[in-house]
C-alpha cells in the first residue's frame, strides 16, 4: 500500500490536504488594499573608543561589548593605540523601560586609563560617558552603572 493511499484516503489525510492548501495558498489583497508593512525599526548600538587598557559595557548584567589597547572592531589588531569596538547592536539585550548600563575601565599597566562609551538609538546619541585620567592603580579604576529608559517602539 502506497503512502498516498494509506494517509490521503482517510479522514486524517483529507484534513492534512486541506490544511496544506490553506497554508500554501498565496494571499491576494483586493484592489486598494495593501499588505501590512512592518513599522520603522528601532535599533540600539554601543560604541567604545579610546580604550586604555580595557573597557567594557554590560547591558542588564550581560557583557555586550569589550575592547582593549591595540584592538579594533571585531578584535582586529590595530597597533599601539587605544582600542575601539566599532558599532555593536545591543537591541536584543534590551527590554522596554529602564535598562542597566554598566561601564568599566580596567588599568593593566601604568600610567593612564580611559574609555569613552556612546549609546545610540538608531543614529541619535542618547548617552555619552567619558573616563580618562592619569592612573597608576592596577585593576578596575572606573565602574559606574546608569539606568536608561529604552523605547523599543518606532521612532
Amino acid at each position: 500500500m502506497g503512502v498516498g493511499k494509506k494517509y490521503f484516503g482517510t479522514r486524517f489525510g483529507v484534513s492534512c490536504l486541506c490544511f496544506l492548501a490553506l497554508v500554501f495558498l498565496p494571499v491576494k489583497f483586493s484592489q486598494g488594499q495593501n499588505a501590512p508593512s512592518p513599522g520603522p525599526t528601532v535599533r540600539y548600538y554601543v560604541l567604545i573608543v579610546n580604550a586604555d587598557d580595557t573597557a567594557a559595557i554590560y547591558v542588564n548584567s550581560t557583557k555586550a561589548a569589550e575592547t582593549r589597547w591595540g584592538k579594533g572592531e571585531g578584535g582586529k589588531d590595530i597597533g599601539n593605540r587605544p582600542g575601539e569596538t566599532g558599532l555593536v547592536d545591543i537591541t536584543s539585550y534590551l527590554q522596554p523601560g529602564d535598562n542597566a548600563f554598566r561601564f568599566t575601565v580596567n588599568n593593566d599597566a601604568c600610567c593612564q586609563a580611559s574609555g569613552r562609551f556612546i549609546i545610540y538609538r538608531n543614529n541619535e546619541v542618547i548617552h555619552d560617558a567619558n573616563y580618562a585620567r592619569e592612573e597608576s592603580t592596577l585593576g578596575v579604576v572606573f565602574d559606574i552603572t546608569r539606568n536608561i529608559n529604552i523605547n523599543l517602539s518606532s521612532p
